[in-house]
């Protein structure tokens, strides 16, 4: 389960919850959206894009659209082990550049959008929508799941079969969880990787 430190009244919840359920679950701690980390990644973010955007002679503008190749989807799937925490490019020295530029602080960065389904990411404007706004929140929220999933697999008695369930500390359990969870293991093909149980949407 994966809960900010500072959130105890949730973490109480979940105890009850799986007190309840006759579950067990181990807490691990959410990484908040303050943390140095996040700020890396979103100045990691923009740097790709603009160096993108300089290659295919386009711009990024507050009144532009900026859109990844089509084939990003191929160059993003990677086969191998998910590497060890730190392992991340912007961990790594940047990439380089033909026009050198300091990574821009917190409140100089451009507020940045989510790409859509066809690649394209649109600019920021009042109509935009909170879900499709890049945030150090979502960011954050984001990085939290994959740190979890790293602490999983980075067990030293991991097994190839072993599963994880993650889950946020504001979930809302039905009492058969288990006998559906039962069911979505049964039709899963064989060598899945990561299934998306859903969200449930209270807005």
């Amino acid at each position: 389960m994966v809960s900010l430190p500072q959130r105890q009244d949730r973490r109480e919840q979940m105890e009850l919850l799986s007190t309840i359920q006759g579950l067990t679950w181990t807490v691990i701690d959410a990484i908040p959206s303050t943390d140095p980390s996040i700020n890396r990644i979103l100045d990691w973010v923009v740097k790709e894009r603009e160096q993108l955007a300089e290659r295919l002679e386009t711009t990024i503008d507050a009144s532009s659209n900026f859109r990844w190749p089509r084939e990003i989807d191929a160059w993003s799937v990677n086969q191998g082990p998910l590497e060890g925490s730190g392992s991340d490019l912007w961990a790594r020295k940047g990439p380089s550049s033909t026009k050198p530029k300091d990574p821009p602080t917190p409140a100089a960065r451009p507020n940045l959008t989510c790409a859509a389904e066809d690649h394209s990411v649109p600019a920021l404007m009042d109509k935009t929508p909170e879900w499709m706004v890049l945030s150090p929140a979502k960011i954050s929220c984001w990085y939290s799941h994959v740190s979890a999933i790293r602490q999983f697999v980075d067990r030293t008695d991991a097994h190839i079969d072993d599963v994880a369930v993650i889950l946020e500390d504001d979930i809302n359990m039905e009492m058969d969880t288990a006998d559906r969870l039962s069911q979505v293991w049964a039709v899963l093909p064989a060598g899945w990787d990561i299934v998306f149980l859903g969200v449930l949407d209270v807005g």
